[in-house]
């Protein structure tokens, strides 16, 4: 999964039934800081790729855990933090 912050659009949300239950992403934009909340469902692992801005490292709520499991990924002029999860809901938030 993507978290796509689009300064344009003001939210987006979607979800999909997978045979272990259902994926969901929901996100928005507020100013300059990108929500993106995610729930993977049990006896799932998900890869997820949460956008950046250059000295601004995410926030995930209670989930601090995962701060050292994030790998930078370059792709153009964007940064992503790519990190694989496991089921239950995570909260991100990029200022």
């Amino acid at each position: 999964m993507a978290g796509r912050s689009q300064p344009q659009l003001g939210w987006g949300k979607s979800s999909v039934e997978s045979p272990y239950g259902t994926i969901r992403s929901e996100w928005k934009n507020e100013g300059q800081t990108f929500d993106w909340t995610v729930e993977i469902p049990p006896n799932t692992i998900a890869t997820l790729h949460i956008p950046c801005r250059p000295g601004k490292e995410p926030s995930e709520g209670e989930h601090r855990n995962l701060q050292k499991k994030l790998t930078p990924v370059k792709e153009g002029r964007r940064v992503w933090l790519m990190c694989e999860i496991d089921s239950r809901t995570y909260h991100f938030s990029v200022e």
